[in-house]
């Protein structure tokens, strides 16, 4: 696989950033979303994009949506708003493409616990407590 990357045009010591983090396979830039690459292995968000867009490119994928950091902040204090949801869930949601409380209470709790593979009583109870929220906010955002 290592020649599969540097075929594709992928720089040798990003390769061995991404070996260290144990992505070997080319495949995973076109399952397991660029953020998630990018914690793994240290390399910055944009440069994974880059690569991502090469590589699934390359395999004739589906390239990644790009977020950004500001959106991942901003997303990430959203979701963190709702009773239960940790950090570690965060990527598994954005991944998911739940950016905000409205896309999680859009969700089908069965689909969204299959892609992120969080129980689905947990989701299931996310968004009853986000529902509860918005039905409290005074100003609806």
């Amino acid at each position: 696989t290592l020649q599969v990357f540097k075929e594709i045009g992928i720089p040798g010591a990003s390769i061995r950033k991404y070996h260290a983090a144990r992505i070997h396979d080319p495949g995973d830039f076109c399952t397991v979303h660029p953020v998630i690459l990018a914690e793994r292995s240290g390399i910055s968000l944009e440069t994974v994009y880059r690569h991502a867009d090469l590589v699934c490119t390359a395999l004739k994928c589906p390239v990644p949506k790009k977020i950004t950091k500001l959106q991942i902040e901003k997303s990430r204090k959203d979701l963190m708003s709702v009773r239960g949801i940790t950090d570690a869930m965060i990527l598994p949601l954005l991944q998911a493409g739940i950016m905000d409380v409205s896309a999680l209470l859009a969700a089908d709790a069965k689909n969204l616990s299959e892609s992120t593979r969080i129980p689905r009583e947990k989701i299931s109870e996310f968004q009853a407590g986000a529902k509860r929220m918005k039905e409290r906010a005074i100003i609806q955002i």
